[in-house]
C-alpha cells in the first residue's frame, strides 16, 4: 500500500504489487528475528532460545503457507484461473526455505548478541499476590469486549473488501485502505495502552496478555464476520 500510494509500483500492475509484498515479506524475516530475540532477552526468558527462533522462522509463516496451499488446491480442482501453478507454488516454498527463514536467524543472532533492554524500574524476585477481580472471567470476557471497538471502525471498510474478494477483483484504493489501515493501528495501540494501565492499576503484573487480547480479539470478529 505504501509503494503503490507513493508512486513507486504501478497501481494496475498486479504483478508488480505481488512482487512488492513478496520483497517485503522476505525483508522484514530480518526485522522478526532481530526483534523476537531481543524481547526474549529482555524479558529474560528461561526457554530455550532455539525454539523462539524456530517458532518466529516457522509459525506464522507456516500457518500462512499452509491456509494459502489448501485454497490453490480448491482453486485447481475447480479449474480455476486464479490458481498459482505448481512451479509458483515451488518457488514461494524455496524462497520461504532458502531466504526467509535463514534471516530469521540472522535477525535473532544479532538480536541475541546486542546488550538485553534494561528496564528503568526494578522487579521484586517474590511476585506480589494478585487481589481477586470482581467480574467473573475477567481476563477473558473483557478483552472480547474490547474488541469490538477496533472491529467497528473498518467495519465498512472490510464489507467492501470482501466483497470485492468474493467476486475475485482487486482493490486499487491504496490511499483509502492505507488510511484505515493507520486508523487500525492507532485504535489497537490506544486500547492495548488502556489495559495495561487497567490491569497494573490492579495491582496485577501480568500485562501482557490482557493488552495482546484487547486488540488481538477483533481478528475473532473479522472471522466470524468472514463467515456469516
Amino acid at each position: 500500500q505504501v509503494f503503490a500510494v507513493a508512486g513507486l509500483v504501478a497501481r494496475g500492475n498486479r504483478a508488480a504489487l505481488l512482487t512488492a509484498m513478496l520483497f517485503l515479506w522476505v525483508a522484514t524475516s530480518l526485522v522478526s528475528g532481530y526483534t523476537s530475540a531481543r524481547l526474549y532477552a529482555s524479558l529474560k526468558g528461561t526457554k530455550s532460545r532455539k525454539w523462539v527462533t524456530t517458532a518466529t522462522a516457522l509459525l506464522f509463516s507456516g500457518i500462512t503457507f499452509i491456509t494459502f496451499f489448501v485454497l490453490n488446491l480448491v482453486l485447481s480442482m475447480f479449474r480455476s484461473q486464479a490458481a498459482v501453478p505448481l512451479r509458483g507454488l515451488i518457488g514461494l516454498l524455496l524462497l520461504w526455505i532458502c531466504l526467509a527463514i535463514p534471516l530469521v536467524f540472522v535477525g535473532a543472532y544479532l538480536g541475541y548478541k546486542r546488550r538485553p533492554q534494561e528496564f528503568p524500574v526494578r522487579t521484586n524476585q517474590i511476585p506480589r499476590a494478585i487481589p481477586e477481580s470482581p467480574i467473573p472471567f475477567a481476563k477473558l470476557v473483557l478483552p472480547l469486549i474490547a474488541g469490538i471497538f477496533p472491529f467497528s471502525s473498518f467495519l465498512y471498510e472490510l464489507t467492501f473488501i470482501l466483497n470485492t474478494m468474493w467476486q475475485g477483483q482487486i482493490s486499487f484504493l491504496f490511499g483509502f485502505l492505507l488510511a484505515i489501515f493507520a486508523l487500525l493501528t492507532v485504535t489497537c495501540g490506544e486500547l492495548s495502552i488502556v489495559f495495561t494501565y487497567v490491569t497494573l492499576s490492579n495491582e496485577d503484573h501480568r500485562w501482557w496478555w490482557p493488552a495482546f487480547l484487547a486488540s488481538g480479539s477483533s481478528g475473532l470478529y473479522v472471522l466470524l464476520y468472514s463467515v456469516y
